[in-house]
């Protein structure tokens, strides 16, 4: 069962979704959450859905409570919605079918831009990619990244969403950004595809508070290595001895 409950309406057809979920490094849902956030998009609506397992309330401030969904923000002056989803679906397929019938729909929706994190362990890469439902949407969005290697796989919403989008006759896009991170937050993968999408699209989005949570990420590393070459160097003073 999936229900959507709108909060305000658009009377103009929408160019683009991007669109984020939790996933490696958690940077789609990093992504689509920080845009809606921090630019001047406007809460439209919210989806919820008997796929989001286990069914739980999530505690807020103050004594509320709220349940897990998908929120949907419009920047009207890029004509775009920013989608995420607080978690995975259970079933991705009926999930995405149902979005996508409402993203063709009531909006009807150009393009459909999936974000999400390529997992590449060792760190070697810092890469871009993208990959796409047809070959002129590559060819499209050949100056924003470029098509990622045939290896590896892509799941849930992101997986699905803008694959099925073809047969609703909109285009689909997955940008992946690498990252060697895969159980935590990589916040500066994360933010290179909002900038990325920013420049693109011209999002107009607050870059303030991203730049300070990755501050406060350097102060702790530099900390976690000072401390870590203070403890080798006593180590070394007492073998010495």
């Amino acid at each position: 069962m999936e229900m959507f409950i709108e909060h305000s309406k658009i009377r103009k057809r929408v160019n683009r979704v991007i669109a984020g979920y939790p996933g490696v490094g958690l940077i789609g849902i990093m992504v689509a959450e920080y845009i809606a956030k921090n630019s001047k998009a406007n809460l439209i609506g919210e989806v919820i859905s008997s796929s989001f397992k286990p069914a739980r309330a999530i505690m807020l401030e103050e004594g509320i409570v709220n349940i897990a969904s998908t929120k949907l923000f419009y920047l009207e002056h890029a004509s775009t919605i920013v989608m995420y989803g607080e978690s995975q679906p259970m079933n991705p397929y009926r999930y995405s079918a149902y979005i996508l019938g409402l993203l063709a729909k009531k909006y009807k929706v150009r393009e459909i831009i999936g974000v999400g994190g390529y997992s590449d362990p060792n760190g070697q890469e810092d890469e871009i990619y993208i990959y796409a439902n047809n070959k002129q949407i590559l060819e499209k969005y050949k100056d924003f990244a470029k098509p990622g290697p045939a290896s590896g796989n892509v799941f849930g919403v992101l997986a699905v969403l803008p694959t099925i989008s073809q047969f609703a006759n909109i285009d689909g896009l997955i940008v992946l950004k690498t990252t060697k991170i895969t159980d935590g937050p990589d916040i500066p993968a994360a933010k290179s595809v909002i900038k990325r999408l920013d420049e693109f699209f011209k999002l107009g989005v607050d870059y303030t508070e991203i730049d300070r949570m990755i501050s406060d990420i350097d102060k702790i590393r530099a900390q976690i290595i000072e401390e870590f070459q203070k403890s080798e160097n006593e180590a070394t003073k007492q073998y010495i001895r």
